[in-house]
């Protein structure tokens, strides 16, 4: 009956599984996948929070027109609750997750491929334009000049999509912190204040104790070189030069350098082990190749006080693992004297000691360097020094058998372990044992709070600081600068001039209200469009991606316009309206039997005569094979992927390896829906081989119509994959076990 129809689409469209349906063809658009990188080796943990976010927007109904200004300005977008701001910053995922080529180390070209990106997607999938061909030049055939696409690009180069850190090549989408609902402003600020006002403590006592383990053998295991004979550079009021050549280093990765908080440490000791001079320097942060051999000369000016010959030690400044506090070559010390004769005072230098360490001996380990071609050379030996601390002494060859040494910060192992011998030792090991015991209580006080507040984080993006507008690139080569083009939209479309961008933000704001004006119909079409082609198998305009002037024309100008105004007027751009609207119809609900008059003079169906077959989607066969079979877990949300998988994963900016994740989906979630399950940036494979088998789109691409094949290795695979047999099996011993009668 009328009444039970209606009922059933009222069901379907409430049902969880109507998100989980039309979220999948909004990800063929927005390029949805849970690895960054266009090369698909760097995971974004967080990206799952955006596809959350859109399946609950499908449930909800939220109307169309706020999804886009969600998705494009959510973070700027007024809001009443901790809760409404946190999925307003996920919405913009939208603009965050992409095809990005992270790894390009010429990071204008990166920034002005990302933009274009961006403007091809909001151009296709709202506009179905391809704005995108103006990128180097007016397009060709529809009426988008160069200076509309720099208009647009302006609003995204003054978007901060992704950023960049050093001192390798890779780059990171931008991030942001999300409010915790549970916590109220007030409670957050008190609780900031607090772990500010700790934090601030630790600061003030943890360098007292990063300067005493250096003193205190056995107190930390950074490598530490040591003069094992004194040396004459202390006579009573005598003036004193130590000189070096000083550098940053880098060790087996580009992650593991000489940051610009890292230094180098020279102490004189004496002979009863107490300190008469230290001296710290900061050679720089190392940014790349180029440092490679960049050294520069330090001074540093001391007065001996006559209490004995004294002993070089050398070491890191700022014990921490994985950091290096540089490179130290020709050390000298230059003892300065003020004569008098008879022209007068003039002053005169003797050397007392220097060392170039050429005379070093190579250790087990060498290596050339990937990150700067050099030659380096771990645990080695330097005659006339003691070394000691984990990785002893390394060496770098600057060239011609120049050798350098390289300062690993270590880590402190424990006062427990040190080994204090002198006076001056004991009392440094006392005072760094109450530090220690200090700081370590800070330091619980300061964990609790923090798990308390247990920050989250959302791929999104933000407006720069300082907002500009874009110059034209001539033939897209940004290098190539032309003129500036003010932040706009397309001025072919009503109503483009109407919004003008304030001093001081991106412009996307006014991007969201300018494409669903009630003036800009062609978002609405495009949409409804959209709607009709998913429930229909084919859109009134075939060409759902392209409206311009090659695109096919709307076989129903008039139902698509109809259609269009309903969208925005009277269902208030709800998109469940308007599919129900559409199933409800008599066009909908017509048969499929062929008609051979009716076939002879409209082969392809443009008139509607009958309601055409569809094919299912990749998804639908593989969940209704586990839904039938039994095996479908029914767990909606959450991360698509366990993110404890050890020596895998490493963070939002980290590597993946393919080959132990790429293929094979772990059994734990392996069964779950496919819209859950995590999408690589290539062609599905392995356990997801089913997909690509049935024409699932490359997540790089900007997809709005599936491409449906007919090939033998689809009823291939049906027969004989691993999948489908495993399913068959399933639903026998399911049917076995519940008709038990029924076995023939």
């Amino acid at each position: 009956s009328e009444k039970a129809y209606e009922k059933a689409v009222d069901r379907l469209l409430s049902s969880p599984a109507f998100g989980d349906h039309w979220a999948r063809h909004w990800f063929d658009l927005s390029c949805y996948a849970d690895l960054a990188d266009i090369s698909g080796n760097v995971l974004i943990r967080d990206a799952w929070r955006y596809r959350d976010y859109v399946i609950a927007s499908f449930n909800s109904d939220l109307p169309l027109d706020r999804f886009i200004h969600e998705q494009i300005a959510g973070d700027l977008l007024p809001f009443d609750t901790a809760r409404q701001r946190r999925e307003q910053i996920i919405a913009t995922g939208y603009l965050a997750i992409g095809p990005w080529t992270l790894q390009n180390y010429i990071k204008k070209q990166l920034d002005a491929d990302v933009v274009d990106h961006q403007i091809d997607r909001i151009g296709r999938t709202f506009l179905a334009q391809t704005v995108s061909c103006a990128r180097c030049h007016d397009h060709k055939f529809d009426p988008v000049p160069t200076a509309d696409y720099y208009a647009l690009a302006g609003i995204f180069h003054s978007t901060r999509t992704t950023s960049y850190d050093g001192p390798g090549v890779w780059s990171a989408i931008n991030e942001v912190q999300l409010p915790d609902p549970a916590i109220t402003p007030e409670d957050a600020d008190q609780r900031a204040r607090q772990r500010a006002g700790l934090q601030m403590q630790v600061q003030k006592l943890q360098p007292e104790l990063t300067s005493l383990l250096p003193g205190i053998p056995g107190a930390t295991d950074a490598n530490v070189l040591t003069l094992k004979q004194s040396i004459p550079a202390n006579d009573v009021d005598t003036s004193y030069e130590l000189t070096l050549l000083a550098g940053p280093s880098v060790w087996a990765g580009a992650s593991q350098h000489t940051s610009a908080r890292d230094g180098l440490q020279i102490d004189l000791i004496r002979e009863d082990g107490t300190s008469l001079r230290r001296f710290q320097h900061s050679p720089g942060k190392w940014l790349g190749t180029k440092d490679a051999q960049r050294f520069h000369k330090v001074r540093f000016n001391y007065k001996g006080d006559g209490s004995g010959d004294v002993r070089l030690r050398l070491t890191s400044a700022t014990p921490g693992n994985s950091r290096f506090g540089g490179a130290i070559d020709d050390l000298a010390i230059v003892k300065l004297t003020l004569k008098s004769d008879d022209s007068g005072q003039i002053n005169t230098s003797q050397v007392v000691f220097e060392e170039d360490f050429n005379g070093l001996s190579r250790g087990p380990i060498t290596g050339v360097q990937a990150h700067t071609g050099l030659t380096v050379l771990a645990k080695a030996t330097v005659p006339r020094w003691s070394g000691d601390g984990i990785n002893h002494t390394h060496a770098v060859d600057r060239g011609d058998g120049n050798y350098a040494v390289q300062f690993y910060g270590g880590r402190a192992v424990g006062l427990a372990a040190a080994n204090p011998q002198t006076a001056a030792e004991k009392e440094a090991h006392a005072r760094a044992t109450a530090l220690e015991k200090q700081i370590q209580g800070l330091g619980v006080q300061i964990s609790k709070l923090q798990k308390q507040e247990a920050p989250e984080h959302a791929l999104a993006v933000q407006d720069v600081d300082t907002p500009t507008d874009s110059p034209i690139y001539r033939r897209g080569d940004f290098q190539n600068l032309g003129d500036e083009v003010p932040r706009g939209f397309l001025s072919a479309v009503p109503g483009s001039g109407d919004y003008a961008i304030p001093e001081g933000t991106s412009g996307r704001l006014q991007l969201a209200h300018w494409l669903t004006d009630s003036r800009n119909s062609l978002t609405s079409r495009v949409l409804v469009n959209r709607v009709w082609h998913h429930i229909f198998g084919t859109g009134l305009v075939r060409t759902v991606d392209y409206f311009g002037v090659h695109g096919e024309a709307p076989s129903h100008p008039q139902l698509l316009d109809y259609l269009a105004h309903r969208l925005r007027a009277d269902d208030e751009w709800s998109l469940k309206k308007a599919i129900r609207r559409m199933v409800l119809s008599q066009t909908y609900r017509m048969a499929s039997t062929n008609n051979p008059a009716a076939l002879q003079s409209d082969p392809d169906n443009r008139l509607m005569w009958h309601m055409p077959r569809r094919r299912l989607t990749a998804e639908s066969i593989r969940d209704a094979m586990l839904s039938v079979s039994g095996q479908l877990d029914q767990a909606r949300g959450g991360p698509s992927l366990g993110l404890e998988m050890n020596g895998n994963i490493r963070g939002a900016g980290g590597n993946v390896n393919p080959a132990t994740w790429g293929s094979r989906i772990p059994d734990y979630i392996k069964n779950r829906r496919t819209v859950y399950l995590p999408f690589l940036r290539k062609r599905p494979e392995g356990d997801l081989e089913i997909l690509s088998v049935f024409d699932f789109p490359h997540p790089n691409d900007i997809t709005g119509a599936r491409p449906q094949t007919t090939v033998a290795t689809q009823a291939l695979f049906l027969l004989n994959a691993p999948f489908v047999k495993q399913q068959a099996a399933a639903m026998s011993a399911r049917l076995a076990g519940e008709q038990p009668e029924e076995r023939g």
